[in-house]
């Protein structure tokens, strides 16, 4: 590279385009960190477009937080699990004597697993 190319390269003015993105990337940050990092890509697109009035894509913002280095964290699921106790327990008839006499609908089972 020429020394008179650098130079016309370090006084030149921003272009229209890199102001928007300059002011998209400040955006994006002040709405990432609003957020606790929750927000990714097509959250922050839609609260730009409404909140903001941008009119972006969203592989600009897409393209924009890959530069940035900023990605959405996931959350994890909650379970909610409540341990009880059962309602109503059934009487050991049987007391595991499975060897009867065989009279009709005399003894029952089934295997719960």
């Amino acid at each position: 590279m020429s020394r008179s190319g650098y130079y016309k390269w370090v006084k030149r003015k921003p272009t229209k385009t890199e102001k928007r993105l300059r002011h998209l990337i400040n955006c994006i940050q002040k709405v990432y960190d609003e957020h606790k990092g929750i927000y990714g890509y097509r959250r922050i697109t839609i609260y730009l477009n409404h909140y903001l009035n941008a009119s972006v894509n969203h592989k600009c913002v897409y393209r924009l937080m890959r530069l940035l280095e900023l990605k959405a964290v996931i959350r994890r699921k909650r379970y909610t699990y409540k341990p009880h106790k059962p309602q109503h327990i059934a009487e050991n008839v049987l007391n595991r004597e499975f060897q009867v006499d065989y009279k009709a609908m005399g003894v029952l089972l089934t295997d719960i697993t």
